[in-house]
C-alpha cells in the first residue's frame, strides 16, 4: 500500500490526512490559524504511524480555489516537504476534494458552488464514476446573480483526498514539486483549472 500524505488549506479547514497501515487524520474549522497548526497536525499523524516524511511515497496538495493565504501556505509546505524527502507531488482540485466526499452520500453527481468573495463564485459539476467524483466540465467562475446554492460549513476534507491521490498514483499522475502551482483566478472572469481528472 503507497503511503500518501494529504494536506488542504483552502479553506477555514486546516486538514491533514495520512495513508499507512491505516488512515490518520486532523480536521479542525480553524480561521486564520493555518500557519500555527499545519506543520504540527502533519507531524502529529506522521508519528502517530510510526513513520517520518522519507516514508513516504507522494503528498497530495489541494491546490485551491480558495483562500489565497490557505492555498499558498498548504503548497508551500507540501512543496518543503517534498523537496526534503524527494517525493512528487499530486496536485488536486479543492472542489474536486469536497465533491468527492458526496461519495458517502451515495450521490450519482453534484455542482460544487463556492463563495469567491467579491460577488464571485467557483462552480464545477462532477459526475460519480466508480468510486470518484470526477469533473464534467471545466471549473468556472460565476457571478452572483442571487441564484447560486452554496453548502454552508462544508470544506475540504484531507480524508477524501486521499482517495483522489490513490487514483493518480495508480495512472502514474504525480508532479515534481517545482512544477505545482496554486489554481486561482488571475485577474480574469474565465480561468483554467489544472486537470485532475
Amino acid at each position: 500500500m503507497n503511503k500518501i500524505l494529504a494536506i488542504d488549506t483552502s479553506s477555514e479547514a486546516c486538514s491533514v490526512a495520512l495513508q499507512a497501515d491505516r488512515i490518520y487524520f486532523r480536521h479542525e474549522i480553524v480561521p486564520r490559524q493555518h500557519n500555527q497548526l499545519l506543520v504540527p497536525m502533519i507531524e502529529t499523524v506522521l508519528a502517530e504511524a510510526g513513520i517520518t516524511v522519507h516514508d513516504l511515497n507522494a503528498i497530495a496538495i489541494g491546490c485551491g480555489p480558495g483562500s489565497f493565504v490557505g492555498v499558498r501556505l498548504g503548497l508551500g509546505v507540501a512543496q518543503g516537504l517534498a523537496f526534503a524527502a524527494k517525493l512528487p507531488l499530486i496536485p488536486l482540485s479543492s472542489l474536486q476534494i469536497l465533491a468527492q466526499s458526496a461519495i458517502a452520500s451515495d450521490a450519482d453527481d453534484v455542482c460544487i458552488t463556492v463563495d469567491a468573495h467579491m460577488g464571485d463564485f467557483y462552480r464545477c459539476h462532477y459526475k460519480r464514476t466508480g468510486d470518484l467524483m470526477l469533473p464534467t466540465e471545466e471549473a468556472h467562475v460565476i457571478k452572483n446573480d442571487g441564484t447560486a446554492t452554496i453548502s454552508q460549513n462544508q470544506y475540504p476534507n484531507a480524508i477524501d483526498a486521499l482517495s483522489l491521490a490513490v487514483e493518480e498514483i495508480h495512472h502514474n499522475r504525480t508532479v515534481p514539486p517545482d512544477q505545482v502551482q496554486p489554481i486561482y483566478p488571475r485577474g480574469t472572469r474565465q480561468w483554467k483549472l489544472a486537470d485532475s481528472s
